[in-house]
């Protein structure tokens, strides 16, 4: 940095705003001067964007030009203002109209850039990227703060919803060009942080709130039915490896949840697949979301779940020729279905509960599943309770349906993961912190582009999402494509 212009700079501050760092100064002294230097900054990038638009021409294409085999005459030059990242931008653009009657007009230039909705890709960004992490207020608050530090010029409320309306619907449409690719031309999508070893893929679902109807024949009544519909989700993620793996000897005592708990191997790099849909729909996310982590099969593929069967109905679509594949019933769901067992018998706390409890744990963490159903089936026979008994006979199901998938023990041995943490995490992370927070609900358009949005935010790839939105320029178009 060239420091002639810091301290052109500098003198522009204090001349401007009064500012200026001393032998005196103190923390309120510094606060004022990086909060004024901000509101400089704002103020040079505004002017500087305004000097720019101002050399990009006015896109000039003759009197009569063609777009899409139609005929368009120049109707002469017109100024437009729109939002640019540091504020209100101003440039003069040629304007064309239709040769035959009816239909819109044409701007050559706002095309060429991307300013035909009113902002530029920059403001549509940044704009984004706030509103996919906190309610649209605090983020239209935020987004002054940073870029309207001198107050100027701020983005109405309708403004900003209409740029992430555009961004997220942008991302929902990216995502099924890309499942449309896969599928119907088996075309492979970009890598992304890649996983050449063992791939971990969780799945689960939350609920959302949504609106359903509302009442169009009264203006005065704003009240919508509310349902609350699956939002399903997907984690994939990398295994590393330790090489302290726990492996628990025959005669242990069962463990606790924190031993458990430290028996997790470290899934790294995860990335998050949405939406609400159809499990036949989601699935190929899931795949696509697959083939962006690793270009061709990982050696080793480990799929954890809770018990519901819209997942593991469909989990062989995931796998490819040659990989070794491993099930897995998420620990925590059915320690979960052992309490229920627990409750049911002996009531919530008890010490008959607790014991109970902890042993089936140690069994079931011990790879002795064939031992639980078989006493879970001589409880329900034994006609010491005998209202319980289909109770009884719904878990018993539930771990015969899963016995393929609970044999924790030598998953631990391998070193793989036996909890689906990642996904729970994403379901709370991902989901609930921006779109289940009070009073919220939502538009199923409105929660599928937001679901988008939020994925692409917490997979670490927005900015790479929102590029891949945005037209080429007319060199980028006139490059050849790398080899």
């Amino acid at each position: 940095m060239r420091d002639d212009l810091i301290a052109e700079l500098l003198r522009y501050c204090k001349s401007t705003f009064g500012i200026d760092l001393g032998p005196t100064s103190g923390p309120r002294e510094v606060l004022a001067a990086e909060l004024g230097l901000l509101k400089c900054l704002v103020q040079l990038g505004r002017a500087a964007m305004q000097r720019w638009c101002q050399q990009l021409g006015d896109g000039d294409r003759g009197s009569r030009a063609s777009k899409g085999g139609v005929r368009y005459r120049r109707i002469g030059k017109r100024a437009k203002t729109i939002h640019g990242l540091f504020g209100w931008v101003t440039y003069v653009r040629t304007c064309y109209a239709r040769v035959a009657a009816g239909g819109a007009g044409w701007a050559p230039l706002d095309e060429q850039l991307g300013f035909g909705q009113g902002y530029t890709a920059g403001c549509q960004y940044f704009m984004a990227y706030f509103c996919g992490r906190q309610p649209y207020q605090e983020s239209l608050e935020q987004f002054h703060e940073v870029f309207r530090g001198d107050g100027r010029e701020r983005v109405s409320m309708h403004k900003a919803y209409e740029m992430v309306c555009a961004e997220n619907r942008g991302l929902e449409q990216q995502r099924q060009q890309e499942i449309n690719a896969y599928l119907e031309e088996d075309k492979r999508v970009a890598m992304r942080e890649q996983i050449s070893d063992t791939m971990v893929v969780c799945i689960d679902a939350t609920k959302l709130p949504t609106r359903v109807s509302e009442n169009a024949n009264d203006p005065e009544d704003n009240s919508y039915e509310c349902q609350y519909r699956d939002s399903k989700i997907a984690t994939v993620s990398a295994l590393q490896h330790h090489h302290d793996a726990a492996r628990l000897a025959p005669t242990a005592e069962p463990a606790t949840e924190q031993e458990a708990e430290s028996d997790q191997v470290r899934l790294t790099n995860t990335s998050y697949v949405t939406g609400i849909e159809h499990a036949d729909q989601f699935f190929p996310r899931i795949e696509v979301e697959m083939q962006r982590r690793a270009r061709l099969a990982t050696p080793t593929l480990v799929i954890i779940a809770d018990g519901a069967g819209w997942i593991w109905d469909r989990v062989a679509t995931l796998a490819e020729a040659g990989q070794q594949v491993w099930h897995i019933l998420d620990f925590w769901h059915a320690c979960d279905h052992l309490a229920k067992i627990s409750r049911l018998l002996y009531g919530e706390g008890s010490d008959r509960f607790k014991q109970c409890f902890t042993r089936w744990r140690g069994m079931l963490r011990n790879s002795r599943g064939a031992e639980l159903i078989a006493e879970f089936t001589t409880l329900r026979d034994g006609g010491e309770h005998p209202t319980l008994g289909d109770d009884l006979q719904g878990e018993i199901d539930y771990f015969t349906a899963n016995q393929q998938r609970i044999d924790y023990r030598r998953y631990r041995e391998l070193g793989l993961p036996i909890g689906s943490g990642t996904v729970e995490s994403g379901c709370k992370n991902v989901v609930a912190a921006r779109m289940k927070q009070s009073g919220m609900m939502w538009s199923m358009p409105g929660a599928t582009g937001m679901l988008q949005l939020r994925a692409s935010i917490k997979s670490r790839r927005f900015r790479s999402d929102h590029e891949r939105l945005l037209p080429l320029s007319p060199q980028q178009k006139a490059e050849p494509l790398a080899a």
